[in-house]
């Protein structure tokens, strides 16, 4: 286990995140189908949200890191397998589940799903490649 490469991770889903949902690429689309409203009740606790979103995704790099040391990925394509099939066991079914009883619009789920699936592989490969 290796603390900087941990860190690594989930500083690399936040930044991937950040241009994942900006204007640039998917933001817009994802506001309007998620009905989300820039309230200022949301301005003001910004701050705890993305705090809390980081802690949970060190957690996820965390709980990564011991899948990987556990199924002995050590190579750049076995890093992102581990996180393919971490997404693919728990991310998705979850998300999957939980989409089929909240009716949201099936693009929102594309969107969200897709960011999930892309940051636990890069997440993968950087613990497959600091390990």
């Amino acid at each position: 286990m290796n603390p900087f490469a941990i860190i690594l991770a989930a500083i690399t889903s936040q930044v991937l995140g950040f241009f994942w949902y900006s204007q640039m690429f998917f933001g817009k689309e994802w506001v309007k189908l998620s009905g989300h409203k820039n309230s200022e009740k949301m301005k003001k606790e910004e701050g705890k949200i993305y705090t809390l979103n980081f802690l949970l995704t060190l957690l996820e790099a965390f709980i990564l890191s011991r899948f990987m040391a556990l199924s002995q990925a050590r190579t750049i394509l076995e890093g992102t397998q581990v996180g393919f099939m971490a997404w693919l066991g728990f991310t998705l079914t979850s998300m999957l589940t939980t989409n089929l009883f909240q009716n949201k619009p099936k693009k929102l789920f594309y969107i969200d799903a897709a960011y999930q699936m892309v940051a636990i592989m890069v997440m993968g490969a950087i613990l497959a490649l600091l390990s």
